[in-house]
């Protein structure tokens, strides 16, 4: 239907190889899902996993929550239209 679905257009053939031998890559997946990610996928070969939200205020919560709870780092980015 042309609409971009983060959970049906995120995927990495590597993620699950990676996945295996560094389990925090889906750590990370499920804690940005938990906090409202709409979609989640590891770049490249990792270790960098991202998380797409509806808005800016939801992407901010999630951020807050992880940065003091975990060793990752977390970083907030948006797009300018």
């Amino acid at each position: 239907n042309g609409q971009f679905e983060p959970r049906r257009h995120l995927f990495n053939d590597l993620e699950r190889v990676t996945a295996e031998r560094y389990p925090q890559v889906l750590e990370m997946k499920e804690a940005l899902k938990a906090r409202g990610a709409k979609g989640v996928l590891m770049t490249g070969s990792g270790p960098t996993v991202f998380g797409v939200f509806d808005n800016r205020k939801e992407a901010a919560r999630a951020r807050a929550a992880l940065v003091h709870q975990s060793a990752w780092r977390v970083f907030l980015a948006h797009m300018v239209a």
